[in-house]
């Protein structure tokens, strides 16, 4: 909000377009009550899935029906997930903890 006012006071004979109002003031009641981060939202997120999808569609399923097709990506995709959260375990089976990565 601190913002705005900024940029009322310093641009004050300049209309303000919808889009900037928008940000500067709904943007930070949005970004508090969104459920997920907002790296999950970006654009570059939604891309690197698009690729991940594609390689499953492509390289790791049937593709003798829509069914079988989108239940092979399905298995697939969950399967990766399940490799991620596994490589977040240490030998032991403990979860890391971001002090572990310290040096």
């Amino acid at each position: 909000m601190d913002t705005a006012k900024l940029y009322v006071e310093l641009y004050g004979w300049y209309y303000m377009p919808i889009t900037v109002h928008k940000v500067l003031i709904h943007g930070s009641k949005m970004v508090s009550e969104a459920i997920l981060p907002i790296g999950m939202l970006s654009e570059e997120a939604q891309e690197a899935m698009n690729k991940e999808y594609r390689n499953c569609r492509l390289f790791h399923s049937r593709k003798n029906s829509r069914i079988s097709t989108n239940e092979d990506d399905k298995q697939t995709l969950y399967e990766d997930e399940d490799e991620d959260e596994d490589e977040d375990e240490d030998e032991d089976g403990d979860d890391l903890k971001i002090a572990d990565l310290i040096f």
